[in-house]
């Protein structure tokens, strides 16, 4: 037991540790998409994960704000090839962004406290 809620702050940590470097952030949620990980998680309250999920929000803002902007008026120079290739990008950003969110909140408690965790989406 102490191993595997070790094993979760571990990761914990490695996220926190990474805050500022987006790249990095994404690829270690990407890994944290492997079912595995979660079975295994012990830490279950989710106040262990707000520094991250502060994160996950932030990215979540500018992910949807860039698909947003690629519906507008496009510069001249940028191409379709482009343009499809950045939406690509964002649109895995996000798939990314949710598995992890929806993983956590499966996961663990306290799940009020995580603000995106009740959106409600008007059309």
């Amino acid at each position: 037991m102490i191993n595997s809620i070790l094993q979760d702050n571990k990761k914990i940590k490695e996220l926190e540790k990474c805050i500022g470097n987006t790249e990095e952030f994404m690829a270690i949620l990407k890994e944290l998409g492997d079912k595995s990980f979660w079975l295994s998680v012990t830490t279950k309250d989710l106040y262990y994960w707000i520094e991250v999920l502060n994160k996950v929000d932030s990215l979540f803002g500018d992910t949807i704000d860039e698909i947003k902007k690629m519906g507008k008026n496009q510069p001249n120079n940028v191409t379709l090839e482009d343009s499809a290739k950045t939406y690509k990008n964002e649109m895995d950003r996000l798939s990314i962004l949710l598995n992890f969110t929806v993983n956590l909140l499966r996961e663990c408690n306290s799940r009020s406290i995580y603000n995106s965790s009740d959106v409600s989406f008007d059309t």
